[in-house]
């Protein structure tokens, strides 16, 4: 195997290991069954057992509450989560399904999507906050 063979191979392997993905430094931690509040780009540790950031809104068509509509609207959050050494990017959403995703035995529950929307336009991503629920499974 030639050096660069070698420096690719590393660089590869390097990539593939999701233990060394910066984008999941946690910012705080907080136990199973708090309420969890994060704004987009922040990420939280859960006893140490899962990490889960919060990425980005992924689309929102919640109704404002200024105006009248025949849907509710949904709202989707994607979530990076980590277990171990597996990392899942997954989207949830506030009213379509799936609200909640299981990784290993912690079932994660989105509750809340804020702000909601008061008149039509665009909510800037910094402005997020999603509330998350977690709740041990046995």
């Amino acid at each position: 195997m030639t050096m660069r063979h070698l420096i690719l191979a590393a660089g590869l392997a390097l990539a593939c290991d999701s233990t060394t993905d910066p984008t999941l430094s946690p910012d705080f931690a907080a136990g199973i069954g708090e309420p969890i509040q994060l704004h987009v780009g922040q990420a939280v540790d859960l006893d140490g057992r899962v990490t889960i950031g919060f990425s980005a809104v992924v689309a929102d068509s919640r109704c404002p509450t200024s105006v009248t509509c025949a849907w509710a609207g949904d709202g989707a959050v994607e979530l990076m989560i980590r277990h171990t050494a597996t990392m899942v990017v997954d989207t949830l959403h506030t009213l379509l399904d799936p609200t909640s995703v299981t990784v290993g035995d912690i079932a994660i529950q989105l509750t809340e999507l804020a702000p909601y929307p008061e008149v039509p336009g665009t909510i800037p991503q910094s402005e997020y906050v999603v509330t998350l629920t977690t709740t041990a499974i046995r």
